[in-house]
């Protein structure tokens, strides 16, 4: 089937309307003509991918890894970085417009570099005990040499790693390394190593963490973040991108500067509600992991700032509207995991003293859909940012701006 591409649309696919119905494609891009394969019919669309490239965007260029297409991890290498940013800024633009029924204009507020920005990441072992990353849509492990978005410390502790073959068929194993410091720090934690290895595990150079128990070193880094020392558990979250994610924390610091009381839910270990509290502001960090909680608490006492930020454990779905009213915030920060929001925080909002509300997503469609929620308890979008977290491909870290109707 020949197709021309009309748009990008979030996720990645470029879309075609026929007489058939609208077809996603897989691979191909705004603007060209190509041959399509139909892999999937789904009532008046289909998914699709492409088979050969008539009519080729300017856009379009070779993958710089050997891997791409196989591997389920990025989708956009065959797309210019410059390209990567005019599609993402269009499809953002069009699914807020489609779900959340608001024309906005996205405006990117910081892109960072386009390879070997990862300091963490999560492999699975294959047969040989080597790493890899699942085949796209599939669970089967497909081995990789080295990835080109991760930093060298990571490819390079993959390569010690993958020459010792420590790991049990389909375990998962997590590499990081650490962040602005002048000492690199390589921590691997996996559910399962194989006995005949374990001995030669521990004589590499790495902190190793199995099932939870520290088998070598320690069971965490220390960074470096906005000029922050840090302490992150290995089981505690943060982003992949730590560049990116700096400039991201500061601007949020820099749109609540006439704010005194903030809350910050899904908080981690605390980077964000230590900058507002150095700037002399009363945090409430709400957070559920119980070791991101004790990094924050250890982080903020590091930097004498437990008298100005408080953290507590627990659902922010049912400990913030518990809180609401004993704490007279002027500002909300949110930055839930892809499923967003619940009903619980939107209704705790109403008739709350919140005149301002930043919301950071990595899954822009649920921030589109909780736009329309807001809205009903009072919210309005005043402006839709975005940074490039991760560079290669279609996924888009946004930040939706509401401010109360009125004023407050």
């Amino acid at each position: 089937m020949r197709l021309s591409i009309e748009r990008m649309v979030y996720g990645g696919y470029g879309i075609s309307r026929t007489p058939q119905g609208v077809v996603f494609v897989r691979g191909a891009l705004k603007g060209e003509v190509v041959e399509v394969r139909v892999t999937e019919i789904r009532g008046d669309y289909s998914l699709g991918e492409v088979s050969e490239v008539i009519d080729p965007s300017p856009f379009r260029v070779s993958p710089r890894c050997q891997f791409f297409g196989l591997c389920g991890g990025c989708d956009w290498q065959h797309i210019s970085y410059e390209g990567q940013i005019t599609f993402k800024e269009e499809a953002l633009e069009e699914v807020f417009e489609r779900i959340g029924k608001e024309k906005v204009k996205p405006e990117l507020i910081y892109k960072g570099q386009a390879w070997g920005y990862r300091y963490r990441v999560r492999f699975h072992a294959d047969h040989r005990g080597r790493l890899g990353f699942f085949r796209r849509g599939t669970n089967e492990v497909i081995w990789i040499g080295s990835c080109p978005v991760l930093v060298s410390t990571i490819n390079e502790a993959k390569l010690v790693l993958d020459e010792i073959g420590a790991f049990e068929k389909g375990t998962e194993v997590s590499i990081r390394s650490n962040y602005g410091r002048d000492k690199s720090e390589v921590l691997v934690s996996c559910s399962k190593i194989r006995k005949e290895r374990r001995k030669r595990l521990k004589e590499l150079p790495f902190f190793i963490v199995e099932r939870g128990f520290t088998l070598k070193g320690r069971s965490y880094t220390y960074e470096k973040w906005c000029g922050l020392n840090l302490k992150f558990s290995y089981d505690s979250f943060s982003q992949v991108n730590p560049k990116v994610a700096e400039e991201l924390y500061l601007f949020i610091v820099r749109e609540l500067k006439e704010f005194e009381k903030i809350w910050y839910l899904y908080s981690g270990v605390g980077i964000l509600g230590m900058l507002l509290a150095r700037e002399g502001k009363e945090v409430k960090l709400i957070e559920a992991n119980e070791s991101a909680v004790k990094d924050a608490q250890e982080n903020l006492k590091e930097h004498s700032l437990l008298g100005l930020a408080e953290v507590i454990r627990g659902d922010a779905e049912e400990v913030f509207p518990s809180l609401v009213s004993d704490f007279d915030g002027e500002a909300l920060v949110v930055d839930p995991p892809r499923q967003g929001i619940g009903k619980g925080i939107i209704q705790a909002l109403k008739g709350s003293s919140i005149k301002k509300v930043v919301y950071v997503s990595c899954h822009p469609p649920v921030l589109a859909r909780d736009l329309l929620r807001l809205r009903e308890a009072g919210y309005d979008l005043e402006s839709l940012k975005w940074v490039d977290m991760f560079p290669q491909t279609s996924h888009i870290e946004a930040i939706g701006i509401f401010c109360k109707k009125g004023g407050g």
